[in-house]
């Protein structure tokens, strides 16, 4: 009977990733605390059955755009590697969240929704960069501190919408009650 040494966890590297997870969860999660209400201020006199199709629509762009956009991704950080294309997806999801929160018009957040996902493939870009920093002896380690880590926007995310959400910010901020959030 041999005994495996394993390779010790390059906690840094996976607490960095793991952050990276955790605001991606926290910026796609935040939006369902306040998506009828968003939708309900685009369409003050819709019924309640387009409502819900708008608001089921308006929430599945990021994952329509992530379709496409994380196989590109992936081919980037197969070509430039796993740090820019991560760095690129937080400049992505930082610029299209913003955007999306001074819509508009249902239209226009629409668009955004959807180009936030599309910018945003860093969830498997940071998954594959996870299992080249660590081999068998560690990796479920890894992979489930990456979890728990990245798991906690699932909570925030949501907490944060609901409290940010037309939350008074001023003259400059009042015409956008999504820009908080």
């Amino acid at each position: 009977m041999t005994n495996k040494v394993q390779t010790p966890l390059q906690y840094k590297k996976i607490w960095i990733l793991g952050l990276i997870l955790s605001v991606n969860n926290t910026s796609m999660w935040m939006i369902f605390s306040f998506l009828p209400f968003m939708v309900a201020h685009f369409y003050p006199s819709l019924p309640s059955d387009e409502l819900g199709y708008k608001t089921g629509l308006l929430g599945s762009a990021y994952s329509a755009g992530g379709l496409i956009g994380n196989i590109v991704w992936g081919a980037a950080s197969d070509r430039y590697g796993r740090r820019p294309v991560l760095l690129c997806g937080l400049i992505g999801t930082a610029i299209s969240s913003i955007c999306f929160g001074f819509s508009l018009s249902y239209p226009i957040a629409l668009f955004f929704r959807f180009l936030w996902g599309l910018l945003n493939g860093n969830i498997g870009v940071a998954k594959t960069y996870l299992a080249e920093i660590s081999d068998d002896s560690n990796s479920a380690r890894g992979m489930a501190l990456y979890a728990v880590i990245g798991g906690s926007g699932r909570i925030v995310g949501p907490l944060l919408g609901g409290l940010l959400y037309n939350a008074p910010c001023g003259p400059v901020l009042a015409p956008f009650p999504l820009a908080l959030p």
